[in-house]
């Protein structure tokens, strides 16, 4: 209630020492006496601190005395704590103890509090790095808190990149602080990208620094396409290159698509060329010198078989092309089927061509369906992606559309896609089960069941293992027992038993699974 709605009230008896209490009251409730306040104290109020006084009282008793198992239950409770100074000094506390007396499980409470997509690392991160500065100096040096603290930290970097920063270098050494820097420009680049642009410049390892690269460009082709693109040629390895601009184009999609694949087009090109070039003159140079895999042809034919050889850093840029794909057929996708079409096989063609008929077929299936059935070079991988989208919407179309087209890796493809569609439109595995029954060929119906099994494995564990007993190849049935035997040995020991017998597997996998029962 603000003063203008509270009236002032004055207690001329109140002493100071009651002014004391009163304020520490609030203070471990969670606010601050506000010296610019007009609200008084009043007997209703001074008795919700004093409850408040007594519960902060009990939390703070209790940090001493918990068990390991009962720090989670705690920590949920100290975090909401309403005051910023009380929670972390509480947090601190707690953390002392679970990073001294049993780290191991802490880092089993994050795994949980990302996959519950917890919103808690900005009053999570100051209260562990209050605690790494009370611990035995040995402590935060071991591997396994350099790795929770990492993980902390680029967690914390999503909302305070600059206290994440500032943390980073504080408790971080070698790969854990490299890592985190990496993550950290990434996130700072969209409130401060100079800052971000020379964070990475202290990254060592090249894949921290080209996964830093992609983030930051992502952000800089948002917000800044021009000091994107300059600053995405300024490196001096084409690797880094590549894997900038290619954050930076696909961060420009949206915004301008035409824009964003003409630079792609351009950049492409470009890179192409200068392979070409750097083939020559590494010919040049080599002179009569042949390489094993040359031996008995001629330096023509040596010289073709180089300038064959695509751009390696080219594969960088794939992202961007789907990006771009997409974006482009969302406002015009016959011109975006004339840019992907233009492409090589090299630049990013086939992923660009997926992209382009996954989004036109979300929008118009029977389109782009007839789009797709006039080109020249069709592929399995588009029409899966055409019938996963065209499923989502209507898959009695999609299903009649797929079941037309003749035998092959096209019609299996496109089958595949009709059940990944109907699965994330929210069919059950029972349903696709059901619908299967009517495929012709075993690598048609072997695709469909392990998306059931998949689909099934965590909830229904034992239908799962029905479906992968039905399938005919060996090495997706092995690959898919991994992910499907886990739950079967927690919710039926006895089926999952007799399936590690049916199995097949090797001995070596075959003890670890005899393990997992075991415990």
């Amino acid at each position: 209630m603000s003063a203008k709605k509270f009236p002032r009230f004055r207690w001329p008896t109140i002493t100071a020492a009651a002014c004391l209490t009163a304020a520490v009251g609030i203070w471990l409730a969670g606010g601050r006496p506000d010296a610019g306040s007009s609200r008084t104290a009043t007997p209703q109020t001074i008795g919700n601190d004093t409850r408040r006084d007594s519960g902060a009282a009990e939390l703070r008793s209790h940090l001493s005395t918990a068990s390991v198992k009962e720090f989670p239950g705690l920590m949920k409770q100290l975090l909401q704590v309403r005051n910023p100074e009380t929670r972390q000094q509480m947090i601190s506390t707690l953390m002392q103890r679970w990073l001294t007396d049993d780290p191991q499980s802490f880092g089993v409470y994050l795994d949980e509090l990302v996959v519950g997509e917890e919103q808690v690392w900005n009053r999570l991160a100051p209260g562990m790095m209050a605690a790494l500065r009370e611990l035995d100096p040995a402590i935060p040096k071991t591997h396994l808190v350099q790795s929770l603290a990492e993980r902390m930290i680029v967690m914390a970097a999503e909302t305070a990149p600059h206290d994440a920063l500032g943390w980073a270098r504080e408790w971080l050494t070698g790969s854990n602080l490299d890592a985190a820097l990496g993550a950290i420009a990434a996130e700072m680049a969209a409130i401060n990208p100079e800052a971000a642009i020379k964070v990475i410049s202290e990254v060592k390892a090249l894949s921290n620094r080209m996964e830093a690269c992609a983030g930051v460009g992502m952000t800089l082709g948002e917000q800044n396409t021009e000091l994107g693109l300059s600053w995405a040629s300024s490196f001096a390895l084409e690797s880094e290159q590549a894997y900038a601009l290619s954050g930076v184009l696909s961060g420009m999609a949206d915004r301008d698509s035409s824009r964003a694949s003409a630079e792609y087009s351009k950049a492409v090109e470009m890179m192409k060329t200068r392979f070409r070039e750097r083939v020559l003159a590494d010919r040049a140079a080599a002179e009569s010198e042949v390489e094993e895999e040359y031996e008995g042809l001629s330096p023509e034919e040596i010289l073709k078989a180089e300038l064959a050889k695509p751009d390696p850093n080219l594969v960088y840029l794939e992202k961007a092309a789907y990006i771009i794909g997409s974006a482009l057929a969302r406002d015009n996708p016959e011109l975006a089927l004339e840019w992907a079409k233009a492409l090589d096989i090299y630049q990013g063609k086939n992923v660009a061509l997926e992209a382009v008929f996954e989004e036109w077929a979300a929008n118009s299936p029977q389109e782009a369906w007839q789009a797709y059935l006039q080109q020249p070079d069709r592929g399995s991988e588009v029409a899966a992606k055409i019938f996963t989208s065209w499923a989502t919407t209507d898959v009695d179309a999609a299903s009649e559309a797929a079941l037309s087209l003749g035998a092959g890796p096209e019609r299996d493809s496109a089958v595949e896609g009709v059940a990944q569609g109907w699965v994330d439109a929210g069919a059950t595995p029972g349903e696709i089960a059901t619908w299967s029954e009517q495929l012709s060929s075993h690598s048609e119906k072997d695709r469909v069941r392990a998306i059931i099994a998949s689909e099934s494995a965590s909830e229904n564990p034992v239908f799962a293992w029905g479906q992968l007993q039905q399938m005919h190849n060996t090495a997706r049935r092995s690959e898919l027992f991994h992910e499907i035997f886990p739950s079967l040995a927690e919710n039926n020991p006895k089926v999952a038993r007799r399936a590690l017998a049916a199995i097949g597997l090797s001995r070596v996998e075959t003890e670890y699974f005899e393990n997992m029962l075991a415990h």
